[in-house]
């Protein structure tokens, strides 16, 4: 295959000539088989996910997913094989930049900021896949940079610039999956299939290359690479884990090893790139000669955490006024941010920063992060935020104590943080603090801000008890929802059933004029008895009840058709009486309101004369729907408005459009348990509610406040609407805890500060 790069880009390579695209065309026909193996193997893995699925709509997805997948698989390896050679492509002439800069598929870098749960699963896949393909490979990956360091001109590359390394592979694939609509489970299928049959056989791809450029007289003689800190890590991984058995007395601990030990790893992790983004920026980056002791630094903490006044000069300074009646807006929170970090500027100064490790430090910077995050979370009410900002000074405290806090996820401090965040989040509200969670959250924070010196078993105590409060809560949000779910259904069945009633009494007045007393009767008192079959009758209107019911409204409305015989007339004279004694056995379930209906109706129909004659010429001119349009009222009614008079909406209304219906179709998918904020048009008031419950009947949604209250009723088209008329947004509820979620994010802000720095908008606040 012939290069097509330019002689000024080739250069670093002109003594090697064609060896680029030879390493090129290796890691092509790599890529193709295994890609091919893969495939083979996704029917079966997404069938056998299938079949566990916990509900027919998940599984549904996975079945799904397979013809899509099958579809795309070309458009997938095709995307694949450009990545690859965009990434050789920009060997020799890279100049700083991005893989996936400029046109064509790359991958994006992302910020500080948060993310909703779906790119956080994708984002924690792909962070572990690249690790642990750089730790299994890290002797080849090393020589392989060293020698393609020859054919660049004798540049280094990064680990996200080494052509066939992890970081282009797999953001690679990323991007070939952009365009497939698949469930994000799905993708984290396809993401850990790759891992198996693609990424767990680059070793020998390396070894291939390795050798390849060995023969071409590039570097023969390099010295093997050992991966010691990534061994000595490990090492002392596996003796804290041994430490920690044989004090606890336990061999098997199957929550607190795992995640102990993938926190340890992403947090080492977060450290080293903390020291190259030092060092990058010309920061010192030695270990002091004489380090401060660790019980001379928290006592320097303790004795600088800010005042209230600081935060809330409005307040007295007492704790019941702590947050009480101060409007938290977002000039607070930016004040909140700066006193944070005058904070830990103090904590440096106090003490020298030249005197404190370069761990205790970047603990300092971390947990600053840390709260910094949650002060950006778009989810946390802006009052929650101010509170549990409190405690940054205490925690900086438990995370120089006891690093465990940062790595460990079971860990009683972190774990209190935790469900002070996810309880903030889900029972605060903003317009009645004194209401739910929010004084319990008072009382922990006040607790640790007047308790806690240096003894980290209070967190435990305060957890247990917060966890009570918690649970509580949610108990008892649970139980007002359920019954608020339940008087919903309850009226939109009654809705439902009288709108049925309606149409068919609408179908049999609309045929003639009627007097004002067979119409009232008919409209209304036989419309109840409808209701009440419809309500009662399990058969419904496949019931002979309410056959029978609608025959009996046709014999009356008969009674008066212009074109009736006098030979039927006669005959319908010698029915009377059993047709009242129907209809006031129809009517018994009502008890005897209706008595005076009956009475006047029959007094009309048994009249001399003929009933037509009764009819007055105003009631014969008045306008009435034709009986040919009864047959179209054979369905309940697809539009229910919402409100304390459960009303039927009378107006007639726009159909939706395309964009509409798509919309609408995407919001049943994703079903019940989603939080809106609603943003009325010609207002800046904000209401955050849960969609608790969608009819599958009238397509009405019911809305619930934090409490589990009834908040808001509305057809789904009104909230598609507003969805994309910018009155109302989704906001997703994160599925991993807020310490997770964060290291997380802040290590992808670490991995490229120049660039997030650069593309960062202007207010911190925003959230993705």
């Amino acid at each position: 295959m012939k290069s097509n790069r330019s002689p000024e880009t080739n250069t670093g390579a002109s003594r090697f000539p064609g060896l680029l695209d030879q390493c090129r065309d290796i890691v092509l026909v790599f890529a193709n088989a295994q890609l091919a193996e893969m495939f083979s193997h996704t029917d079966t893995a997404l069938i056998d996910f299938a079949e566990k699925a916990e509900n027919n709509q998940v599984q549904g997805r996975f079945f799904e997913a397979i013809t899509e997948i099958r579809n795309q698989r070309p458009d997938i390896e095709h995307t694949m094989r450009q990545q690859i050679t965009a990434a050789f492509n920009k060997m020799g002439n890279w100049q700083g930049a991005q893989f996936g800069d400029g046109a064509g598929p790359g991958y994006e870098v992302e910020e500080l900021t948060l993310v909703d749960d779906d790119d956080m699963d994708e984002s924690v896949a792909i962070g572990n896949m690249i690790q642990r393909t750089e730790a299994n490979c890290y002797a080849e990956l090393y020589a392989l940079g060293q020698r393609f360091a020859i054919l660049n001109r004798g540049r280094k590359m990064t680990a996200d610039e080494l052509p066939a390394g992890p970081h282009p592979l797999v953001y690679g694939f990323q991007a070939a999956l952009r365009p497939v609509q698949i469930d994000t489970r799905v993708k984290l299928v396809l993401y850990a299939l790759f891992d198996k049959f693609f990424l767990k056989q680059l070793p020998g791809l390396y070894d291939e290359l390795n050798a390849l450029l060995t023969e071409a007289g590039i570097l023969p003689n390099l010295k093997p690479a050992v991966n010691k800190a990534g061994q000595a890590a490990k090492a002392g991984r596996q003796e804290k884990k041994h430490e920690k058995s044989e004090q606890d007395g336990k061999a098997d601990q199957p929550r607190a090893v795992p995640s102990r030990a993938l926190g340890e790893e992403l947090f080492d992790n977060i450290l080293d790139l903390m020291k190259a983004n030092r060092q990058r920026s010309g920061r010192p980056v030695r270990e002091p000669k004489h380090p401060v002791p660790k019980e001379e630094l928290v006592s320097v903490i303790h004795h600088i955490e800010p005042s209230v006044g600081t935060l809330f000069p409005e307040s007295d300074g007492s704790d019941a006024a702590l947050i009480s009646n101060i409007e938290i807006d977002l000039e607070l929170l930016e004040r909140i941010k700066r006193t944070l970090a005058q904070d830990r500027e103090q904590i440096f100064n106090e003490i020298g920063e030249e005197n404190i490790s370069g761990a205790d430090a970047d603990t300092i910077d971390l947990v600053g992060m840390l709260f910094e995050y949650m002060l950006n979370d778009p989810v946390l009410p802006n009052v929650a935020k101010a509170l549990i900002s409190h405690l940054h000074t205490p925690y900086l405290k438990v995370a120089i104590i006891d690093r465990e806090m940062l790595t460990n996820s079971l860990h009683p401090a972190r774990e209190l943080l935790d469900l002070l965040v996810e309880a903030g989040g889900l029972w605060v509200d903003e317009t009645d603090t004194a209401y739910g969670i929010f004084p319990h959250m008072q009382t922990v924070v006040d607790r640790v801000l007047k308790d806690f010196i240096d003894d980290i078993t209070l967190f435990g105590e305060l957890l247990a008890w917060f966890r009570g409060k918690v649970e509580a809560q949610r108990q008892s949000t649970q139980l007002i929802e359920k019954r608020t779910q339940e008087a919903t259904k309850g009226k939109e069945k009654l809705q439902v059933a009288r709108t049925r009633a309606q149409q068919e009494m609408k179908a049999r007045t609309g045929q003639w004029p009627l007097p004002g007393v067979v119409t009232d009767f008919l409209t209304r008192t036989w419309v109840d008895k409808l209701i009440f079959i419809l309500l009662r009758n399990p058969e419904g209107e496949f019931s002979d009840e309410w056959n029978e019911a609608l025959r009996l409204a046709d014999e009356i409305a008969w009674a008066f058709d212009p074109n009736a015989t006098d030979a039927s007339r006669k005959a319908f004279a010698h029915s009377l009486p059993k047709l009242r004694s129907s209809i006031e056995e129809g009517l018994e379930s009502l008890g005897g309101v209706a008595r005076g209906n009956i009475d006047a109706l029959f007094r009309l129909l048994e009249s001399p004369a003929k009933p037509w004659d009764t009819v007055s010429s105003e009631e014969k001119k008045a306008a009435v729907e034709p009986p040919a349009l009864a047959a179209q009222h054979r369905t309940p009614s697809s539009r229910f408005i919402s409100g304390e008079t459960g009303q039927a909406d009378e107006e007639a209304e726009k159909p939706p459009t395309p964009a509409e219906n798509e919309l609408m179709g995407r919001l049943r998918a994703l079903g019940t348990g989603l939080w809106f904020e609603l943003i009325p048009p010609d207002s800046d008031t904000r209401r955050r509610i849960k969609l608790s419950w969608l009819s599958e009947k009238t397509d009405l949604c019911l809305f619930v406040d934090r409490a589990g209250v009834q908040a808001a009723v509305m057809p789904l088209l009104d909230l598609a609407r507003a969805i994309l008329s910018d009155n109302a947004r989704i906001i997703r509820q994160p599925k991993q805890p807020f310490i997770e979620r964060t290291l997380v994010a802040i290590r992808n802000f670490l991995r490229h500060p120049e660039k997030t720095q650069k593309d960062k908008e202007p207010d911190d606040t925003a959230a993705t």
